[in-house]
């Protein structure tokens, strides 16, 4: 299964990465991207924030989330 979002963001955001990724095979290129993409995430989240403190809430609740993802 292709997931082409995971990929749009690699290709949009880290081009010298998404070239890199012509090397691997197709399931860990989509793997990467994956990682990419949660990672993208992870930083607009603390980067865009119009404060750093409910910046850092929505990092904590991303790691209460995948501490606990019932």
């Amino acid at each position: 299964m292709e997931d082409t979002q995971a990929l749009r963001v690699l290709r949009t955001h880290a081009k010298s990465f998404s070239w890199g990724g012509f090397f691997l095979p197709r399931p860990q290129l989509l793997q990467a991207a994956q990682l990419y993409q949660f990672c993208r995430i992870c930083d607009d989240l603390a980067d865009e924030a119009s404060d750093p403190v409910l910046g850092l809430r929505a990092l904590e609740q991303v790691g209460q989330a995948l501490a606990d993802p019932q």
